[in-house]
């Protein structure tokens, strides 16, 4: 029997039992023989687990093995030395890990040059690199939202659980048929898993097949955004660079998430994170092994990422394909201004830019903010605003509305209208929207600025004073975290 076959072994046998039920590995001719037990002598525990751990050392590779043992604090030498019994849940976690690639793990040789092989070469590299697909047990896709499926892990970061959820994100990327809909889902769900550099990340060819992206470059420095540069691997690709700007978290285990809450809280909301991050942003505008000569990038941003996605686009149209931006809250009046004006000064298709806006009736979030980017553009071939209005009969509470993936889930029922004209221009000015709109804005805005802004602030860095006798901080920074490193 190979390593491979063992591996298999162990991951069928998993599928058939409770995370908690002990796997044990006997072959008293030369079979293996997976089944489950209730107790089960030590040392017997002793040779499965490593029987387990050299098969899969051997299939992983020493260094991705090691890797997951230390992402998911999985210590198997302990395991062996105690006669700990292997579970099921353990060899989900190995699932897990193995399947979270990073570009390493696709190099031969350190001279391997990964942009020289076609996207469907890469496709047959990943794949031979996980035969195994079992991650436990996982919800319904529509489910899995920005935010984690198990209660601890609001308040505690779970590596483990965060890397499952991504991994069923990304599990079915090849059938999805449209840009909007693997855009809102990247936008939605997949960009609030924390996404470490250098790993890889699967794009839909929008016929069936799948290409790949590769982390470039994670941008966020302690002060509410966060986003993700994402570069097609092969130089064949016709995938185009794109940044994904996170929305906001409400769970306090997410990274940075105390200053993201504060972008929305201040009086021009998003722009505290904006202007920090602006000038790493531009560097990554102006890197050519991002953005290459005749290149340019795609932008996606909900909610808080989609305004932090309009001040990206504001200062680098030139070098913007597309953007598109989910229940977004608006810009200020001074950028969106500055924006149409600098774009009409260009004639009638000389800009190759189009801004997608998506908008949920009955949401709220895109009543904050002055203006949204395309305010006063003169050329009507550059917005698309489209507002989805669900059918009457779906049943979707008012806190769940503003998250749900409607091109996402056949399973909702709704129609889109769309804006042109007139009508465009004054859904983009909130002031013109009317007395409502208005209206919750002030709200916003003197309740963010003057009440909860400063009470925000004390009471996270009382908890964060407290815990840290405990020896851990809820409130985790970009700046200070291992786990963002």
């Amino acid at each position: 029997m190979t390593s491979t076959d063992i591996v298999r072994y162990f991951f069928n046998a998993a599928k058939d039992l409770a995370a908690s039920d002990p796997v044990i590995y006997l072959d008293p001719s030369n079979e293996p023989i997976i089944r489950s037990i209730e107790r089960e002598r030590q040392e017997i525990n002793i040779r499965t687990w490593t029987i387990f751990s050299e098969a899969l050392k051997e299939y992983l590779g020493e260094k991705r093995f090691q890797r997951i043992c230390e992402y998911y604090d999985v210590d198997v030498d302990s395991y062996i030395e105690n006669g700990t019994p292997l579970l099921a849940r353990h060899i989900e976690i190995f699932g897990v890990g193995a399947s979270i690639l990073y570009t390493e793990d696709l190099k031969e040789t350190s001279e391997d040059k990964l942009r020289r092989y076609t996207p469907e070469q890469l496709a047959e590299k990943i794949k031979g690199l996980n035969v195994v697909d079992y991650i436990g047990n996982t919800v319904k896709m529509s489910s899995l939202r920005g935010h984690p499926t198990e209660g601890n892990a609001f308040f505690y970061y779970n590596r483990y659980l965060n890397d499952k959820e991504r991994v069923q994100l990304t599990s079915d990327i090849a059938e999805i048929e449209t840009p909007r809909r693997y855009y809102e889902r990247l936008s939605k769900a997949i960009a609030s898993k924390e996404i470490h550099d250098k790993s890889i990340l699967g794009a839909p060819t929008y016929d069936g097949s799948i290409d790949y992206y590769k982390v470039y470059r994670t941008i966020a420095d302690g002060n509410g955004l966060v986003g993700y540069a994402l570069k097609p691997i092969s130089e064949t690709s016709k995938l185009d660079p794109l940044i994904v700007f996170r929305s906001t978290p409400l769970y306090p285990s997410a990274i940075d998430v105390r200053e993201t809450w504060l972008n929305d809280l201040d009086s021009t909301i998003g722009e505290r994170g904006y202007q920090s991050a602006k000038e790493a942003l531009s560097d990554l505008m102006t890197n050519s092994k991002f953005c290459p000569e005749g290149k340019k990038a795609v932008v996606l941003g909900f909610s808080l990422g989609g305004t932090h996605g309009q001040f990206f686009v504001a200062d680098h149209w030139p070098k913007v394909k597309e953007g598109y931006f989910f229940c977004d809250p608006s810009i200020d009046e001074a950028t969106a201004d500055a924006f149409a004006e600098a774009v009409n000064e260009k004639e009638e298709g000389e800009v190759d830019l189009t801004l997608h806006i998506f908008r949920t009736r009955g949401d709220i979030v895109h009543l904050g903010g002055v203006k949204h980017l395309g305010f006063g553009v003169k050329h009507p071939e550059m917005i698309e605003l489209v507002e989805i209005i669900p059918d009457q009969n779906v049943d979707i509470s008012i806190a769940r509305l503003h998250g749900t993936r409607f091109f996402d889930d056949p399973g909702i029922d709704f129609v889109e209208k769309v804006y042109e004209g007139e009508e465009l221009q004054k859904e983009l000015y909130n002031t013109l929207r009317g007395n409502f709109t208005v209206w919750v804005e002030r709200i916003r805005y003197f309740l963010g600025s003057y009440i909860l802004a400063p009470c925000l602030f004390f009471l996270t860095n009382t908890i964060n004073w407290i815990t840290s006798w405990f020896g851990f901080k809820v409130f985790r920074s970009s700046q200070s975290d291992p786990e963002f490193e």
